[in-house]
């Protein structure tokens, strides 16, 4: 099995334990408050889970991580799919200076089926020019995730 194959099924091993533990973790509270608690909590392990492979530039670990039907549109409504974000991703170069954070700012269920994610992106980093003059970005991004079919709303 190859390197890649193999830490792609580590963390496959590693969303089944948390989604595992969440679910036994939401069964066993009895207030919408709990169950609001486990949603967030699961959906932010998946955020996170997702950077780790991004980060890692790890191919199958995303493509595990995304929906079959995964659809992204950006502001000026351009739609990608889950392969071609995957393959976008791929031909980003590593930036050793990149910090990173994803924060939920609210989980909302829409209906049984159906959870609306807003979320808070935060990054910075720090580039250098020819002439060795460096520069600090920060960017933020705020984004609306609509989440359907997850697991526990059967």
């Amino acid at each position: 099995m190859g390197h890649d194959r193999l830490r792609s099924h580590r963390l496959l091993r590693i969303v089944t334990a948390a989604s595992l533990f969440f679910i036994k973790s939401a069964l066993t509270g009895s207030t919408a408050l709990a169950a609001d608690a486990f949603l967030t909590k699961m959906l932010q392990s998946r955020y996170d889970l997702m950077k780790v492979a991004m980060a890692a530039h790890d191919e199958v670990a995303r493509a595990m991580l995304l929906a079959p039907n995964f659809v992204s549109e950006d502001v000026s409504a351009n739609l990608q799919t889950a392969s071609q974000m995957i393959k976008d991703v791929k031909n980003l170069k590593a930036d050793p200076n990149k910090s990173s954070k994803t924060t939920l700012v609210s989980v909302d269920s829409v209906t049984r089926k159906r959870v609306m994610v807003v979320q808070r992106y935060d990054m910075k980093t720090v580039r250098a020019d020819p002439d060795g003059s460096r520069h600090t970005f920060d960017l933020m991004t705020v984004s609306t995730d609509t989440w359907a079919g997850l697991p526990m709303f059967g």
